[in-house]
């Protein structure tokens, strides 16, 4: 006997969703994603988390590239100086370069 989801195309997925990750990834990543998910609704974040901004900029800043790591992470640089003065104590900082003089 057959069955259904060997039956399966691409036009059948019911989603704009899984149609978009069958064209970028292939029909059986979407299909496999369907089949183990479905039922199941969830978003995905905009930003990358807070521990994964930390430990990026710990590894790339290189004390002048604030506003490289900024546009790379998707946050502003105000964000970046402070997790580079409240997130990351073990990485030793010139106050006053960090500061807007206020």
């Amino acid at each position: 006997m057959h069955k259904a989801w060997d039956e399966l195309t691409q036009d059948d997925l019911p989603t704009d969703d899984l149609r978009r990750i069958a064209k970028k990834h292939g029909f059986e990543v979407a299909k496999d994603i369907w089949k183990l998910c479905r039922g199941t609704s969830f978003s995905l974040p905009v930003r990358f988390s807070r521990d994964f901004c930390i430990r990026y900029i710990r590894k790339y800043w290189d004390g002048h590239n604030v506003i490289h790591l900024a546009r790379e992470l998707g946050i502003t640089d105000r964000c970046v100086y402070n997790y580079i003065n409240h997130g990351m104590p073990d990485i030793p900082s010139d106050k006053s370069q960090l500061s807007m003089g206020l």
